[in-house]
């Protein structure tokens, strides 16, 4: 087992940039309990602390997105981000859970959204347009 240490124990301890600081989706993301999640990222894929907590941070994002604007598809900007947000599905149980605890609902994965070029067009556009209007910032590649 590789210890996360240093790594965030809770989504609360995130830094304060990372999401709105009064906000009812934000809220409820940083009450979400990720520490087995990163632990299992440090053992199966063997990331640094830092690696962890940054796909952390642009995961807590990426929810944050969802949550706020439900009828958009937003496309995971980063390999990291898409890998830690597999892993969270990977737990069934947690991540039904914490789609319940978010969203009040399920959240799907569309591994086939790159299948139709026009749809995945307008929806990384969109997803760059509110990460930007959210974050004051475009998505760092």
């Amino acid at each position: 087992m590789i210890p996360v240490t240093g790594a965030l124990t809770s989504l609360t301890k995130m830094e304060s940039r990372a999401l709105p600081l009064d906000d009812e989706h934000a809220r409820k993301i940083k009450l979400l309990d990720l520490a087995r999640l990163r632990q299992k990222i440090a053992e199966k894929k063997a990331w640094a602390e830092e690696r962890i907590a940054q796909a952390e941070t642009e995961y807590a994002r990426f929810l944050y997105l969802l949550a706020k604007y439900p009828v958009e598809i937003v496309i995971p900007w980063s390999e990291d981000l898409d890998e830690f947000w597999h892993q969270h599905i990977l737990d069934t149980i947690q991540y039904a859970r914490d789609c319940q605890a978010v969203f009040g609902r399920f959240i799907h994965h569309d591994p086939y959204i790159e299948s139709d070029p026009a749809k995945y067009k307008s929806a990384w556009t969109k997803t760059q347009e509110l990460y930007a209007e959210e974050f004051w910032s475009p998505i760092a590649h």
